[in-house]
């Protein structure tokens, strides 16, 4: 895992656009359309537009592999994520990380983790208090 602090890489807008691109189409060449139309149902809450349907061991190896470059920072900031299966990658870098307050990006895990208490309060507390209080 690499580790770096906020500011240490600066990227042309461009530069950024081409790496969450990049991204995406990872995501869409990792789509299963079945377990897509599985999801749909059991995940009502979210707009089926927004689901590409990518089981998660695939998403755990893309965290993997994206989590050990410099180009995780450009994804972690780039807020609202466009699809769900973004939210979960997101998830698991920040999992994969020793000290996620040295990683860019991760600040706004915070607010939502504060939207996402009321679904698991027990994940909450227990990141409260992982972070001081500050969630």
């Amino acid at each position: 895992m690499v580790e770096w602090k906020k500011g240490t890489v600066q990227r042309t807008e461009r530069e950024k656009e081409m790496i969450i691109t990049e991204i995406r189409e990872a995501l869409k060449q990792l789509q299963d359309t079945k377990y897509r139309e599985f999801q749909i149902p059991t995940i009502p809450t979210v707009k089926p537009e927004s689901i590409i349907g990518v089981r998660t061991p695939e998403l755990r190896k893309l965290a993997k592999q994206y989590g050990a470059s410099e180009e995780i920072g450009v994804f972690l900031e780039d807020l609202p994520h466009l699809y769900f299966e973004e939210n979960q990658l997101h998830a698991f870098m920040i999992s994969g990380m020793k000290d996620y307050r040295l990683h860019p990006g991760t600040e706004p895990i915070f607010a939502l983790c504060g939207q996402l208490g009321h679904l698991r309060p027990d994940v909450y507390q227990g990141f409260q208090k992982a972070s001081g209080g500050t969630a």
